[in-house]
């Protein structure tokens, strides 16, 4: 009996390890969050995203805004509409991989 206990806690610990964390803000201006920078847990099936909005005279690399969250099916997507465009990034090989700073997703 101790034996199966101590199995199903070490199951647990590697369970949770290798949980996938990601950034979480509803809304990102000028690279910080306006609200709390909460993180969040992808559960199986999901990653990380990061969306960013821009126009002229804002970029890529220092958006207007931006949203970041754990989400189901992530599709990575640009669009571009005249001067405005929005970029949807997914990532899951590495704990906050979404960081609004991170421009390896993708640019």
């Amino acid at each position: 009996m101790k034996n199966l206990l101590k199995l199903n806690l070490f199951l647990l610990c590697i369970g949770t390890a290798i949980a996938l964390l990601c950034y979480q803000c509803s809304k990102f201006k000028e690279n910080f969050c306006e609200h709390e920078l909460r993180a969040c847990e992808a559960v199986e099936g999901e990653s990380c995203m990061i969306r960013r909005y821009w126009s002229f005279p804002y970029s890529y690399f220092m958006p207007m805004s931006a949203e970041s969250n754990c989400v189901k099916d992530c599709e990575e997507k640009l669009e571009i509409v005249f001067a405005d465009s929005k970029q949807t990034s997914c990532c899951s090989n590495y704990n906050f991989c979404n960081d609004i700073e991170n421009l390896n997703i993708n640019p």
